[in-house]
């Protein structure tokens, strides 16, 4: 009996470790405005004994990758240096027994910085009037702006 009991929890041990993987977002793709700095996690607490590997596949990211818990199921990630585009970011997880979860993606959107340009003439954000005197319009115009 005691060689069954071992069987058994040695396959519970080994079906448990090779189904380990790390979970998705549900955002996809996640937007970003350009120069963010962003958080990313995979699991809160971290499984006990996995470690994760964190990283971006797309050609020109210049961002970097910081952990902020023991076991890397979290990340804060600075796209600040990053052009704008479309990255896809990974994690793996390695569980404890050694073995490796199945990767998980994100794509990240890196949307253009909003901008702001005076449009109506020169001067007319800097006027000085009298008591009961009309001013000239003053006019801006937005990039990705709404509303």
């Amino acid at each position: 009996m005691k060689l069954i009991a071992t069987i058994t929890f040695f396959l519970f041990v080994l079906v448990a470790s090779i189904s380990a993987k790390a979970q998705s977002s549900n955002a996809n793709p996640h937007q970003i405005c350009a120069g963010s700095v962003e958080p990313y996690r995979v699991d809160t607490t971290g499984t006990t004994g996995s470690n994760y590997t964190w990283g971006v596949t797309t050609a020109g990211f210049t961002g970097t990758i910081t952990t902020t818990n023991a076991s890397g199921s979290e990340i804060s990630l600075d796209w600040a240096t990053t052009p704008v585009g479309t990255y896809e970011l990974f994690v793996i997880e390695d569980s404890a027994g050694s073995c490796v979860g199945d990767s998980v993606f994100l794509d990240v959107e890196i949307q253009p910085a909003n901008t702001i340009s005076l449009t109506s003439a020169a001067g007319t954000d800097n006027q000085t009037v009298c008591e009961n005197s009309a001013i000239t319009n003053i006019t801006y115009s937005t990039t990705g702006a709404t509303g």
